[in-house]
């Protein structure tokens, strides 16, 4: 399908159009174009000349379809002026497993199967599980980015859920018989520390 994002520019023509559309899609060839358009005086104007260009390019809306490096294109152009360099390095350096195992894969073909097995190469690749969940975030957030841009969705990072630690184990507290609290009284001398313990034992 063709995707569209309709712009209120920051910057107006002399007689005050601001709005624009800009387009991508793919040509018979399928090869991914992107069209922008010439400012209008309203959000309706644009979105009517969208259609209008739609139409006489005999209904594109079903040649497109975003992967997940063209999100990431996406992304990094809509965060390089609001964030420091180093956090887009970051950004970069987390999507390097992105781009080699989904980078071609569309949004919203991405199947639950195919991202179990993401996960899977993951795991192979020796990385600890708070550097898998900053990557398992980063495919979150490009999804994010393609719903906003493109309404584009998939849930299936949400479905396959974080990684977690396996050899973590939740220790349970410990506590005192009334039996052992009693040997364990029986030892201190000083009448301050047996009324304390008392207290914490009995309220």
């Amino acid at each position: 399908m063709v995707l569209c994002q309709f712009i209120k520019g920051n910057d107006s023509t002399k007689d005050g159009r601001k709005w624009y559309y800009k387009c991508q899609y793919r040509d018979i060839l399928g090869t991914i174009k992107t069209k922008k358009s010439k400012k209008y005086y309203s959000k309706l104007e644009a979105q009517n000349a969208e259609a209008k260009f739609i139409t006489e390019n005999n209904g594109l809306k079903n040649n497109f379809s975003v992967t997940f490096d063209d999100i990431f294109l996406e992304y990094i152009e809509n965060k390089k002026d609001k964030v420091k360099k180093q956090t887009l390095g970051k950004d970069i350096q987390l999507n390097r497993y992105i781009s080699k195992y989904l980078g071609k894969t569309k949004i919203n073909e991405l199947t639950v199967p195919q991202y179990r097995q993401f996960k899977q190469k993951l795991n192979e690749a020796n990385l600890s599980v708070t550097y898998k969940n900053k990557i398992h975030n980063m495919v979150k957030q490009l999804i994010k980015t393609a719903y906003t841009l493109y309404g584009l969705d998939n849930k299936s990072p949400d479905i396959c859920d974080k990684f977690y630690n396996k050899n973590f184990e939740k220790k349970e507290m410990q506590f005192f018989t009334l039996e052992e609290f009693q040997k364990f009284q029986s030892v201190i001398k000083d009448l301050k520390w047996k009324t304390f313990f008392d207290i914490l034992f009995f309220c």
